[in-house]
């Protein structure tokens, strides 16, 4: 993901999962941003055009969400995007050892019924 002048700003877009997660879903949604990116709508922005592509293109079902627990930022854009909380999970492939602050998660899922029924987030 590039600014109008070519900057990097991070990357973003539909993605699977990663093997080992604890839970199942086609796709799912996500973004990391450089920091001077952060608080001008972006992440909003990708998530809103990523579930319109992954629905209506793709055809999911459903699409998942998941940030770090302590990630307010990212929980305010998945929830903005219409994904409901489903669970917290401990991330397979953070080292609790080294990153203990970054293994706990939480999961959000939106059903392509529900993300039509909101107008298409």
């Amino acid at each position: 993901m590039h600014n109008a002048d070519g900057r990097f700003l991070g990357l973003a877009g539909l993605a699977g999962l990663p093997a080992g997660m604890p839970f199942s879903a086609p796709a799912q949604v996500l973004w990391s941003l450089l920091s001077e990116a952060q608080g001008f709508g972006y992440a909003t922005e990708i998530g809103r055009a990523s579930l319109r592509h992954g629905f209506e293109v793709l055809d999911h079902p459903e699409i998942a969400a998941y940030c770090v627990a302590t990630n307010a930022a990212s929980e305010a854009v998945i929830k903005r995007l219409g994904f409901r909380r489903d669970v917290e999970f401990h991330h397979p492939m953070v080292d609790a050892a080294t990153h203990p602050h970054l293994v706990r998660h939480r999961l959000h899922r939106l059903a392509r019924e529900d993300w039509r029924r909101a107008g298409g987030a």
